[in-house]
């Protein structure tokens, strides 16, 4: 009997401090982790990367997860595209809609990665936007065509300026606009 409660006094000591040593290892971890989960890169840049056993950064591969690479400024800007900023809508044909357009903002490039958008004289609509395609029927509604699919709705209108904006809207009373320019 005295030699069963020794070994079940030992298994539990043992499971009791290997319980301890995996916590105190996770702590360890979480508190390295910090220190050498960015990289600078020759260049200067900050890259997301990961510290191996031997102490060496291992950089992300870019080809891996492409939302991962920091997207250089290409230094292109609308007032439009800002929070806040004034706008007034013209009524346009739908005619004026037609053709291939696409964003080039630092503000589109950083919100969406991409927007390519082809509207047809047909009622219908292609996108690829962040990378998803979409698309389906397209309606006037007043001074603008909406755009719907089970992923993604927005709005085209045409500013006074002549810019053709997309909006989005966020759910909370605002919206993000984006400007497209013509990609023929």
């Amino acid at each position: 009997m005295n030699k069963r409660c020794m070994s079940l006094l030992m298994v539990i000591l043992i499971t009791i401090f290997s319980f301890a040593g995996c916590s105190a290892l996770g702590i360890a971890e979480d508190q390295g982790a910090g220190a050498g989960s960015a990289a600078t890169t020759e260049g200067g840049k900050t890259d997301s990367a990961d510290t191996a056993e031997g102490g060496e950064i291992q950089e992300i591969d870019p080809d891996v997860d492409p939302y991962l690479v920091e997207k250089e400024s290409n230094g292109i800007f609308y007032e439009e595209e800002g929070e806040g900023a004034p706008l007034s809508f013209v009524e346009a044909d739908p005619s004026r809609f037609y053709g291939k357009w696409t964003a080039t903002s630092d503000q589109a490039l950083y919100m969406y990665g991409n927007v390519d958008l082809v509207v047809n004289s047909n009622g219908t609509w292609t996108a690829n936007i962040t990378d998803e395609k979409l698309g389906g029927p397209w309606k006037m509604v007043d001074d603008h065509m909406h755009m719907e699919d089970d992923m993604f709705s927005f709005d085209l209108s045409f500013e006074e300026s002549g810019k053709l904006i997309m909006r989005e809207d966020l759910g909370d009373g605002g919206e993000l606009r984006t400007v497209l320019t013509k990609a023929d």
